[in-house]
């Protein structure tokens, strides 16, 4: 009993200081993250917020054909890859869309997190 007592103890005294160190977790060893915004680390895909609703592109220009919306404004993004600049900007995302399912393009800056951190933090190219 008193052994029994004494592991308890020492599990809960365990799991309090791990809670107080912030041991790491199995997600944060495969993620880097920024904010609201993180790059999965096996993958490559960027999880971020974004300012939805959206249009994807067929190609990475805002006067190539329409594909898809983006509804949802926390989204994954396969890919990043390099198109016509707007502001300064021409890092586009890969993106599926929420009406039709269908795959488009999407300019980073709808996107919150700055695409050359993304880079950094192991985004793929397409």
């Amino acid at each position: 009993m008193t052994r029994k007592l004494g592991l308890l103890l020492g599990a809960a005294a365990l799991t309090a200081t791990s809670a107080l160190l912030g041991a790491p977790t199995a997600h944060a060893a495969t993620t880097a993250t920024t904010d609201t915004c993180g790059v999965n680390g096996t993958t490559g895909t960027l999880w971020c917020n974004n300012n939805a609703p959206k249009a994807l592109y067929a190609h990475r220009s805002f006067y190539s054909d329409f594909r898809d919306n983006l509804r949802t404004t926390y989204s994954s993004f396969a890919c990043y890859g390099w198109g016509d600049s707007h502001q300064g900007n021409s890092i586009w995302y890969w993106t599926q869309g929420d009406d039709y399912g269908a795959w488009g393009n999407i300019w980073s800056g709808h996107v919150h997190i700055d695409p050359n951190l993304a880079i950094r933090l192991g985004m793929k190219k397409c």
